[in-house]
């Protein structure tokens, strides 16, 4: 004998619209060898979870596991399928639950009144973003940072991003205190917003991330480095060959260094190679190496501007990169 349980529609829209404008209704259809005692069992633990709005019936031919959408008022509503198989588990669009399980399910439904049906089965990948949600943050941290950064208030630099790009920012409380009072170390004019901000948290042991918080729209989190499960990225893969990227590098001089600091022939080599040089701060800080404090040699030669850098940049145990940013500006990144 199978158990119905069944809530009228009318109390259904008024107990769900009231608070959220939006509803929803779970169906729960029994497999062709779901055990004949599941439907009670579910009945049961579902009314000891609170989970209301719910009925369960027999298997039809072509039932499975759905959500559809309709609007209902000023809201949409949910229709909720989900069918009991022969283990005893209630599988959903994108997800399954045992009967100990019935918290998960009840964040599951929180979560489609959030984020809508379809958000219960979208691919995600990286930052658990959807494919659309990751290409729209990841065009508006493209947009180029149009002013001069170095020395400014890193809250300001988030600041002009939020206005330029409508991403909210959410600063970790743990950090918030600090991240107002810290500066921008390097001048990042032209870089993108996503990459020059990357740079910048970087350099004082932080990180940003966008993120989807459950019913808001996708915005950046900034934290501390350690707790982020990933970090945007400081520069991105390109096909462009090495000429192609950054043609300045292989342009060969005549060259000879001796009596000057690694720093001070960096910043002579720098404008030359026309590209923004910027410094891994944190990674040098990490091994103390201060390139100020670095003896650069270097005999008479005839050599590119890459093996010239190359060279240099060995003397102190670093390496140097040439990246692109979103946008597919390039900048020559020294690292560890």
């Amino acid at each position: 004998m199978i158990t119905r349980i069944i809530m009228p529609v009318a109390v259904l829209v008024i107990a769900n619209t009231i608070a959220l404008a939006d509803s929803y209704s779970l169906t729960i259809v029994t497999g062709d060898r779901a055990a004949i005692t599941a439907p009670q069992q579910w009945g049961r633990r579902l009314a000891e979870a609170g989970i209301t709005n719910v009925r369960i019936r027999g298997g039809r031919s072509g039932d499975q596991a759905a959500i559809e959408e309709s609007t209902l008022g000023s809201g949409t509503h949910y229709q909720i399928t989900g069918v009991l198989n022969s283990g005893g588990k209630l599988v959903l669009p994108g997800s399954s639950f045992t009967m100990s399980q019935t918290a998960a399910l009840k964040d599951y439904l929180d979560r489609v009144l959030a984020d809508g049906g379809q958000a219960m089965t979208a691919a995600r990948g990286q930052f658990g973003l959807t494919k659309e949600q990751f290409e729209d943050a990841f065009t508006k941290l493209g947009k180029p940072i149009t002013f001069s950064t170095a020395g400014k208030p890193l809250a300001e630099l988030t600041n002009q991003l939020s206005r330029d790009t409508g991403l909210d920012i959410e600063v970790d409380p743990l950090v918030a205190a600090t991240f107002k009072r810290l500066p921008c170390r390097d001048e990042l004019q032209t870089l993108s917003y996503g990459c020059g901000l990357a740079i910048a948290l970087k350099a004082e042991g932080l990180a940003l991330a966008p993120e989807k918080p459950r019913g808001r729209p996708v915005r950046v989190a900034i934290k501390l480095a350690a707790d982020a499960d990933e970090a945007w990225p400081i520069g991105w893969p390109t096909k462009a060959r090495g000429t192609e990227l950054a043609p300045k590098m292989f342009e060969k001089i005549n060259v000879e260094i001796e009596g000057f600091s690694l720093q001070e022939a960096i910043d002579a080599i720098a404008p030359r190679i026309e590209m923004p040089v910027l410094w891994d701060h944190a990674a040098m800080a990490a091994k103390r190496i201060n390139p100020a404090e670095v003896e650069a040699k270097l005999p008479a030669a005839n050599m590119p501007y890459y093996r010239i850098l190359s060279r240099l940049l060995f003397q102190a145990r670093l390496h140097g990169e040439v990246k692109v940013d979103e946008a597919g500006t390039t900048f020559y990144w020294i690292s560890r």
